[in-house]
């Protein structure tokens, strides 16, 4: 198989001419001829100097917590109190689009569905079924699936599929830059053909009705409008501890805070799949950062900063949770490197910065990224407070804390009652422990943006991410004791 982009299987769209190796390599350095694009994350610097401002911050809060146990652990409460009650008011603010407006244009627009793909055999046939089944002509879409060209696994798993199914495949080699899914997405983009780009991720499910949803979007929702985005639904959800929480996390997430940041801000940092975005609007903003770990929200970011609005569709995808608690910490702690990479990035040009996303684009800006790792400089400094509370008996500590997680009760409860899956809310019950995990994961991640600044610590999907089974027991010579 050569490395170019060709069709594979059925054909579903007309043909383009395939590029050779030589124009796949000059779009890899292409896309990796960074900085050119605002907030660029290629340089790690910015990042490391936020990291240690939150490193300085959680010092300071567990200090204040030791040398003043009187007033310090109260402020640090009262802080995380405040957080709390911000996200729970964005629960409330926002609401969730519906399916009205999803009938198909008159004239639809061109779709190319463009997916990275590495290491991901086990779920290949899945998304390329859900592909298939998406509500929308096979004349106005193309799938185009992004490989390593040295990723051997998927390739195989593809060329045994692609008798059943149409795509085109293009394949990356590796001449430049991070290996990233942003840096796969960039080397696809001057090879796609449609108006409307959208991006899914291997493990993904999504609805049959979305295309339609976010082609009426467009047409309704005026020039201004830049990008959709889809809610994602965590599946399954049932198998294990982390699943749920990560399940419920994601109900709050995309059914509660995120709507409410869509009737704040123009600033809405998009998810890492299930988003439709404009392609010349893409083009204008100069596509994804193949450094930034957090594509997907720094792409929102730029939109916003460039004037466009970014809407919300009702159609979801379903995504694969992660199955073990390693698997977890590892995915939290990329998210929260990518954000503080975002972060860095556009804040360190705070006045141009002010001037493109206004006061409320900034409210957004701040609420939808650096709320998550002010919270986990909360907790961290809490612990401590908690401690001193309990050996001492201070009901105002307590009292402080069970009125936060109280408040993220609330907000869980409006995102289940827009979600419907009620049988979530008794995990609120677990989000102390879960959120003491999320602090393992950002201080995995304040190490990654110094150790490893653009390292892509991939998340498994399939039977991959499952436990390894247990070794079989050692047969028992003898059952009971001897006399």
């Amino acid at each position: 198989m050569s490395a170019r982009l060709r069709h594979v299987g059925r054909s579903r769209t007309a043909r383009v001419r395939p590029p050779n190796r030589t124009a796949l390599a000059r779009a890899v350095r292409a896309a990796c001829a960074r900085p050119r694009n605002p907030g660029s994350a290629a340089d790690p610097r910015p990042a490391r100097v936020l990291a240690v401002l939150l490193a300085l911050a959680t010092v300071a809060g567990v200090a204040c917590c030791w040398l003043a146990p009187e007033t310090g652990p109260i402020l640090v409460a009262l802080a995380g109190l405040v957080l709390v009650s911000v996200r729970t008011g964005l629960a409330f603010a926002g609401r969730c689009p519906t399916d009205a407006g999803t009938e198909e244009p008159q004239l639809g627009p061109r779709f190319s569905i463009v997916v990275a793909l590495h290491r991901e055999d086990d779920v290949l046939a899945g998304l390329l079924a859900a592909i298939d089944r998406l509500d929308w002509p096979d004349s106005l879409r193309e799938t185009v699936l992004v490989v390593e060209e040295d990723d051997t696994i998927t390739r195989e798993a593809l060329s045994r599929l692609a008798p059943q199914h149409g795509f085109r495949l293009l394949l990356v080699p590796d001449v430049a830059g991070p290996r990233t899914k942003p840096r796969a997405l960039e080397t696809a983009r001057p090879f796609l053909t449609g108006q409307i780009v959208t991006v899914y991720d291997a493990e993904d499910r999504p609805d049959p009705a979305q295309l339609q949803a976010a082609a009426a979007a467009f047409a309704t929702g005026g020039p201004g409008l830049g990008a959709v985005q889809a809610p994602l639904i965590a599946c399954p959800a049932r198998d294990s501890w982390i699943q749920q929480q990560f399940a419920l996390d994601y109900a709050v997430w995309f059914r509660a805070v995120l709507p409410g940041l869509a009737r704040l801000s123009g600033c809405l940092p998009l998810g890492g799949t299930s988003n439709h975005v404009r392609r010349d609007v893409l083009e204008a903003v100069g596509g994804w950062d193949p450094w930034n770990l957090t594509e997907d929200a720094d792409l929102g970011v730029r939109l916003a900063r460039a004037g466009w609005r970014t809407g919300l569709i009702a159609p979801p995808t379903c995504e694969e949770c992660p199955p073990r608690l390693s698997a977890w910490t590892g995915q939290r702690a990329r998210w929260m490197q990518g954000h503080l990479q975002t972060l860095a990035g556009h804040l360190g040009s705070l006045t141009g910065c002010w001037l493109d996303l206004g006061w409320r684009g900034m409210a957004g800006l701040c609420l939808g990224l650096l709320v998550g790792p002010l919270a986990a400089v909360v907790r961290v400094a809490t612990l401590p407070g908690l401690l001193l509370a309990v050996a001492g008996g201070d009901g105002w500590i307590l009292g402080l804390w069970i009125a936060a997680h109280a408040l993220e009760a609330v907000a869980a409860a409006v995102a289940l009652r827009r979600d419907g899956r009620w049988w979530l809310a008794w995990q609120v019950l677990g989000w102390p422990v879960y959120h003491s995990c999320q602090m393992l994961a950002a201080i995995r991640a304040l190490g990654a943006v110094f150790c490893q600044p653009h390292h892509w610590c991939k998340t498994e999907h399939g039977a991959r991410a499952l436990p390894a089974p247990e070794a079989a027991p050692r047969r028992r010579l003898f059952t009971a004791r001897l006399p």
